[in-house]
């Protein structure tokens, strides 16, 4: 039974973006997590919510119900704890402990983008690169996106740009501080986007909409219509899955209607799937 089993374990303190929503509302979606491994892996899965969000008090529970399991499978606790309780596990425990919402999210999103870049034909280190959103999944994202070459990536959080004037508050962000934003940018987020060419949405689906104008504007008019400027992530945290989408900054203009569009799969994990958003004419048949 061990060699099979894995336990899906969660305070309920970040219910798919929705917030801090406890165990009791958390475990609809641990259910849902346990019907992908079995689905998509044939591993069997169990729903460990845990009522408590002290970090010693889930690293206890779960190093005690350890023996039975396989391996460990974090899921929605919010950041920073999430780190440290993962850290922690890993140092205490001699099986696989994995952190969905931060590796599970970036494995897909480095993997999908790698895809784009082909179609753009760029490279990775030579992008600039907008991430919005500095909890689990985007300083994951940032992380092994670094690990794969890229130099220029400009992270924001709540509290707008994140650059050496910032306090390095936690382990993560003084990570974010020392190995991004090398040219110290300081402005705020519809200014980064300009020039940009890639852009990673891991906060809000209203935040992520309103760059889309910024984009737009920014846009030159004589851009030629068969070349693809922007690749564009979208992770709403609403959804079961990350998504991306290949958007030209004229598409945003609307000179492809909807009808010409298709979504091309690009990336899969056991509990997301990346399409590709792009002219019907780009997709080989």
């Amino acid at each position: 039974i061990k060699r099979n089993t894995v336990a899906v374990v969660t305070d309920g303190s970040a219910v798919l973006g929705l917030g801090n929503l406890g165990p009791e509302a958390a475990l609809p979606v641990m259910e849902g997590k346990a019907a992908l491994f079995k689905r998509f892996a044939d591993v069997d899965a169990w729903p460990v919510c845990i009522d408590s969000q002290d970090v010693d008090e889930i690293v206890r529970t779960v190093q005690l119900i350890a023996p039975v399991y396989g391996g460990i499978n974090l899921e929605d606790i919010s950041a920073p704890r999430c780190f440290e309780v993962e850290a922690r596990l890993r140092k205490l425990l001699d099986i696989p402990v994995f952190h969905d919402d931060q590796h599970g999210t970036a494995v897909v999103v480095l993997a999908a983008l790698r895809n784009a870049l082909k179609l753009v034909k760029k490279d990775l280190s030579s992008c600039k690169i907008i991430l919005n959103g500095a909890g689990a999944a985007g300083t994951a994202i940032a992380r092994l996106l670094a690990l794969a070459g890229a130099k220029n990536i400009i992270g924001f959080d709540s509290h707008g740009v994140i650059n050496k004037s910032r306090e390095a508050n936690s382990d993560m962000r003084k990570w974010f501080i020392e190995n991004c934003n090398p040219e110290e940018f300081s402005g705020n987020l519809s200014d980064a986007m300009k020039g940009a060419d890639i852009f990673i949405g891991v906060r809000t689906q209203r935040l992520t909409l309103r760059l889309h104008a910024s984009m737009r504007q920014s846009s030159p008019p004589e851009e030629a219509i068969s070349q693809i400027r922007s690749i564009m992530f979208w992770h709403f945290r609403g959804f079961s899955g990350a998504y991306s989408m290949l958007v030209r900054r004229k598409l945003l203009m609307s000179s492809w209607s909807p009808a010409q569009m298709r979504l091309l799969p690009v990336s899969a994990s056991h509990n997301s799937m990346h399409h590709l958003l792009c002219p019907a004419s780009l997709i080989p048949q």
